[in-house]
């Protein structure tokens, strides 16, 4: 038993992944990329080779084209997820506009229909149909930055301020009292995680390796696959996360979170002194931080960054069993037997034994003494103590993302992190 044992470590996580949206026909071995692909038929519903097909980011202004085969179809592979506009444009045809949005690793069919236009005239047909994928069966669910940016987050300002827990809010994804994530009733090993493609997973017990993830502010989406999860990803289920990204907007935000001891409640398992009145540990916890993005090079260079900070001094109650004081003298009365004499065999007289020097100067530098008026008996804590502790972390998550040419592009991240932890511990 210890009675009041600080654990201090630093924790340093550096974490540059590096990828490419690269021409069709290549892609990396963990995509976080999505694909478009449909058919362009007239009103009859016939083929319409040659149309040529144009994607575009309406936060960053890239574009993809691809132009439809002899069949009909065609097929835009690696795209960003995101929102775009979408235009099938065919000579003879008024041009075709939708709005396609697109999540991590979708891959979604928009089927275009193009209307016969006059030759006085432009006409401009708006598909409001939403997009359908059916190119898989996997089942899963996505849950955006933006969402959740909103949620009122009880980890923040906490001990454990990874944003893994966020995906305990989609369908089918639990965690059990020592934080594991299990997804549609699997063991937590069986789960893979990933950020940016890169996996985050620990490699000898399974399980995310949390502070490799990037703020909540900097996180565009969480994917959680709970059924037939691709191959590729190993695992039975999956996690994957996506880092934000600036685009052609300079924006920002500042942010601020608090929590207060004066302002929780106490529960029924609050531990409590003699007198059965609560001891309630006293914590005033911080976290702050701000983010912000833009382009360098409109529609060719943007940046995106975030700073978090958190700072909670904070007190850990301890309630354990220690030596009762009359132990301590020899006085071992209250025991409901007698204590036989090792060397004789006889039982002490009155259960009192006599003290070595030496083993109860042992016993006092491991067992603080008893604070709570229990008398010898131990069947109820009888030491209770609000200890100190400290936990301080500075955070820097920053991206860069550069379009080289319509099909390619390249992005790099940097997630740097410092934790530095002295709780108090002990054990009974």
């Amino acid at each position: 038993m210890a009675f009041r044992r600080h654990a201090a470590w630093r924790a340093l996580a550096v974490f540059i992944s590096l990828g490419a949206a690269l021409a069709p026909g290549i892609t990396s071995a963990q995509s976080t990329l999505a694909t478009v692909s449909g058919g362009v038929t007239d009103q009859s519903h016939a083929a319409l080779p040659g149309a040529t097909v144009t994607l575009t980011n309406t936060a960053t202004g890239a574009e993809r084209t691809a132009v439809t085969g002899g069949a009909g179809e065609f097929s835009l592979p690696n795209v960003d997820a995101g929102t775009y506009v979408m235009v099938v444009r065919l000579q003879g045809f008024a041009d075709a506009t939708r709005n396609v949005e697109l999540l991590a690793r979708q891959i979604v069919r928009a089927d275009t229909e193009l209307q016969i236009a006059s030759a006085s005239e432009k006409i401009e047909v708006t598909a409001v149909r939403p997009v359908i994928e059916r190119e898989r069966s996997t089942i899963d669910s996505s849950i955006s930055g933006q969402d959740i940016s909103k949620l009122a987050l009880n980890f923040r300002a906490t001990n454990n301020t990874s944003p893994i827990v966020v995906a305990t809010l989609a369908q089918g994804v639990q965690q059990d009292s020592s934080g594991q994530i299990s997804l549609a009733g699997a063991m937590p090993f069986m789960t893979s995680f990933s950020v940016d493609g890169i996996s985050t997973q620990r490699v000898r017990y399974g399980g995310p390796s949390r502070e490799l993830f990037p703020s909540v502010e900097s996180i565009e989406e969480f994917k959680v696959t709970t059924a037939n999860n691709n191959a590729e990803f190993m695992q039975v289920t999956d996690i994957t996360t996506t880092s934000r990204s600036g685009t052609n907007q300079l924006h920002g935000t500042a942010f601020w979170f608090n929590q207060n001891s004066n302002l929780s409640a106490t529960t029924q398992f609050t531990p409590r002194d003699a007198g059965g009145n609560p001891v309630k540990p006293d914590i005033e916890a911080n976290s702050f931080g701000l983010s912000g993005g833009g382009p360098i090079v409109r529609n060719r260079a943007f940046f995106f960054g975030t700073y978090e900070g958190v700072r909670r001094p904070n007190e850990v109650t301890l309630s354990q069993v220690v030596p009762p004081d009359a132990w301590r003298g020899g006085d071992l009365s209250s025991a409901s037997g007698p204590i036989l004499n090792p060397a004789t065999g006889q039982p002490f007289t009155g259960n009192q034994i006599p003290v070595n020097p030496t083993s109860a100067k042992i016993l006092e530098s491991f067992y603080a003494h008893q604070n709570q008026s229990t008398g010898a008996a131990i069947n109820a804590p009888n030491f209770i103590v609000n200890a100190p502790g400290d936990y301080t972390v500075n955070g820097f998550d920053g991206r860069a993302d550069a379009v080289l040419t319509s099909s390619q592009k390249v992005f790099g991240r940097l997630t740097w992190k410092n934790v530095d932890d002295r709780s108090p511990g002990g054990s009974d």
